[in-house]
């Protein structure tokens, strides 16, 4: 929300720029607008911490002063009516740090979620990313994966790396969230950690229910690969994960969206 406010070419609105400071900075300006204006009863801010792949304990030093900063400001200061609710950033590159930095955090006021990037040192089923998912699911927490643009390695995929900034943001998106979708579900986290809740925010849903149908039709030849799965891979995946509905994939035909809906089981 706030960086449709500013970043060009985007939608720039001239009316979210306070007298003083950058759009998206005045707490008041900010609450008016995308709360009150807009009928939203809470905002769940993600921030965007820089990050830093070459040295995990610079990485999850900036973390820690992100959360530091958010539990400080924007979450207490600038919130007096109570409806900004934060995450706890944490480093993937080093999980027990981030494992400290959930319990260090955990049932501090507004901050509800666990936040990580989708660039990682490997797909997140792997059981080097246990201690977070323990953490997180010990305390409630559900776990938001954002796409990270800042800092990133190139994307590679099966066919190599892309090319231009559109196929990055066209297929980078997608790619990165069905590989660790996939990972998560087959290497059995969701059936080590029950009650971890992962959330997929602005990665689109439209590839949803064909992944799904793929990974079941797989999972019945194949169960032998992966026999810490104890239900079929779809009903991990509607009981331990949600997606974001922005951007919704504007299908703009008729029934299309609804048939769309039915397919991924929406309704769960």
């Amino acid at each position: 929300l706030l960086r449709s406010m500013y970043k060009p070419p985007q939608d720039q609105r001239a009316d979210a720029r306070p007298e003083v400071g950058k759009p998206g900075s005045d707490p008041d300006l900010l609450r008016r607008q995308l709360l009150d204006e807009a009928g939203v009863d809470y905002a769940l801010m993600l921030p965007r911490t820089v990050r830093n792949y070459l040295d995990p304990e610079l990485d999850a030093d900036m973390h820690r002063a992100s959360n530091d900063w958010m539990a400080a400001t924007w979450l207490s200061r600038h919130n007096p009516h109570g409806r900004y609710r934060g995450t706890i950033r944490v480093s993937v590159l080093d999980p027990q740090r981030a494992a400290a930095e959930i319990e260090h955090w955990a049932g501090a006021p507004n901050l509800v979620a666990v936040q990580v990037g989708n660039a990682a040192p490997a797909a997140y089923g792997s059981r080097f990313f246990d201690p977070i998912w323990a953490a997180a699911a010990r305390h409630g927490l559900p776990v938001v994966m954002h796409f990270d643009n800042v800092g990133l390695p190139p994307i590679a995929g099966p066919v190599g790396y892309v090319q231009q900034y559109m196929e990055y943001h066209a297929a980078g998106h997608p790619m990165a969230y069905c590989a660790h979708l996939v990972s998560l579900v087959c290497s059995g986290a969701f059936e080590r950690f029950p009650d971890l809740r992962f959330v997929f925010v602005e990665g689109g849903f439209a590839w949803l229910g064909s992944l799904v149908w793929r990974l079941d039709k797989l999972w019945a030849q194949l169960r032998h690969e992966v026999p810490e799965l104890k239900l079929k891979p779809s009903e991990y995946v509607f009981r331990n994960t949600r997606f974001s509905s922005q951007p919704l994939e504007d299908i703009g035909r008729g029934n299309q969206l609804v048939n769309l809906f039915e397919l991924m089981e929406a309704d769960r």
